[in-house]
């Protein structure tokens, strides 16, 4: 009979047994002459016992029933030790096993811990698999959409953002830092692209064209801005957009940088039902790269600031060509002095009911903002005024009859437009009027004279804000 030392318990636990096996069994070597020996085999890990018989065994020494019962029970005891060495022997394995996962799980944990400590791993809420929920209830809700016969085009456009999610997530489960927090960001857009598709309509009356100006006297004071209206919002983080409030009135004019920085197309469209369809598109190619989000439309032209220089340029549309590009003074370009929100803001061009404006700064103002009224043909500088606003402090600007208007952030919804500079009496104040930044990333406003809206950039949608006038 023999046991195998598996793991080190069930070797002790061997040892116990095999030395109960020879205490009984000695009792009997002075009756029978028995021997009972036990080893241990190193090679095999095996405890062997062994019970041998004197060679000259004679019968009628040991044929007695006492001597035969105390065998038998010798025996069955002997056997059910052997039964019981077994079962302990399984559970040792058994429980030695589950410890070593035990080792290995904890190990991973705190690996995991050291990770996350070290701020190696990131984890945010809410989990990846509650994301694939959104993502398919998504799903689920345009498939619906496409059967009620919404635009394809939007229906299409908003699929595609899907699958575009969907690949980021799979890369992000497998990755090792597996940050969530862009991918939030992604469903939670997307989310309100789907919710706004399928809850909202454009109101006909943007369709309408223009035959009378705005009703509100925009040389009053300003007490209130709407919460903005999404027009659309199936386009690139960066752009703006914009209409002429004299010459091609129902144009919707367009572009965006997806690079954050430069493009050298700009966009048309005869109207807003077909910017909102994106339907019907006209390109035009601007000869040189433009700059930022300061692009503007007027009276039949379009404004820019060249790519890496302090110049501004007027491309006529009639013509189809750039016919004015100058410097503009001394200003600061390239990132130096923009707006909060960055993205090569420096140099800002704006119209009103007066005409064409551009808002900078330069080395002597100190980065303050500096106003200055363009000529609209020749963009010579007219006059020039300084404020006591930081341009940096701006998350942007727009003007109304004169008046410089500034929120003081472009990425909350809980902004305000906190300043303003009337031109015409040189006044500044700081204003308290809330201002909605509706997808957390306005990049540009434009107001536009003729219908007194703000036309906003934010985060890829196309707002549009009503402005409240006290008059």
């Amino acid at each position: 009979m023999s046991f195998r030392k598996d793991t080190q318990g069930s070797y002790w636990l061997g040892i116990v047994v095999l030395f109960s096996i020879i205490l009984v069994t000695r009792s009997q070597e002075t009756d029978v002459g028995f021997t009972v020996s036990g080893t241990h085999n190193n090679f095999t890990n095996e405890c062997v016992c062994t019970v041998e018989a004197p060679e000259t065994l004679q019968c009628s020494k040991v044929v007695n029933s006492a001597t035969l019962d105390r065998i038998n029970v010798l025996q069955s005891q002997v056997s059910a030790l052997s039964i019981s060495m077994n079962a302990q022997v399984n559970l040792s394995q058994s429980q030695t096993l589950s410890i070593e996962e035990l080792t290995a799980r904890m190990a991973t944990t705190i690996e995991t811990l050291e990770r996350i400590d070290s701020e190696v791993l990131i984890v945010s809420r809410p989990e990846l698999v509650q994301i694939r929920n959104e993502i398919a209830d998504m799903e689920q809700l345009l498939a619906a959409l496409q059967s009620n016969h919404t635009s394809s085009v939007v229906v299409n456009a908003l699929k595609a953002e899907i699958a575009n999610v969907t690949i980021l997530l799979n890369e992000l489960e497998l990755a090792e830092n597996a940050d969530t927090s862009d991918l939030l960001a992604q469903i939670k857009n997307l989310r309100a692209k789907v919710d706004e598709c399928q809850n909202q309509e454009v109101p006909s009356s943007l369709y309408d064209l223009w035959e009378e100006g705005g009703t509100q006297d925009s040389c009053a004071d300003l007490v209130g801005v709407s919460l903005p209206y999404t027009v659309t919002g199936l386009r690139s983080i960066y752009g703006a957009w914009f209409r002429d409030p004299i010459k091609f009135q129902r144009r919707v004019y367009s572009f965006e940088f997806p690079n954050g920085r430069y493009y050298n197309y700009v966009r048309f469209y005869d109207s807003l039902k077909n910017y909102h369809d994106n339907a019907d598109v006209t390109s035009i190619q601007l000869p040189e790269n433009a700059q930022g989000a300061g692009m503007i439309a007027f009276n039949g032209s379009i404004y820019y600031n060249v790519y890496n220089s302090r110049n501004i340029a007027r491309y006529e549309l009639i013509s189809n060509q750039r016919v004015v590009s100058v410097p503009l003074d001394t200003a600061n370009y390239n990132n130096e002095r923009p707006y909060r929100s960055g993205q090569y803001s420096d140099i800002d061009l704006l119209a009103d009911e007066l005409g064409l404006w551009v808002i900078y700064s330069n080395v002597a103002a100190n980065g303050f903002i500096l106003i200055s009224k363009l000529d609209q043909l020749t963009l010579e500088i007219l006059e020039t005024w300084q404020t006591n606003y930081p341009k940096s402090a701006a998350g942007n600007c727009f003007i109304a009859c004169g008046v410089v208007y500034c929120t003081n952030g472009f990425d909350s919804h809980i902004n305000k437009i906190n300043y303003r500079f009337d031109t015409k009496t040189e006044e500044e104040a700081f204003l308290n009027i809330p201002f909605d930044n509706k997808f957390l990333k306005t990049y540009s406003l434009n107001y536009n004279a003729r219908d007194q809206k703000l036309y906003g950039w934010d985060n890829g949608h196309q707002m549009i804000y009503d402005l409240i006038f006290s008059g």
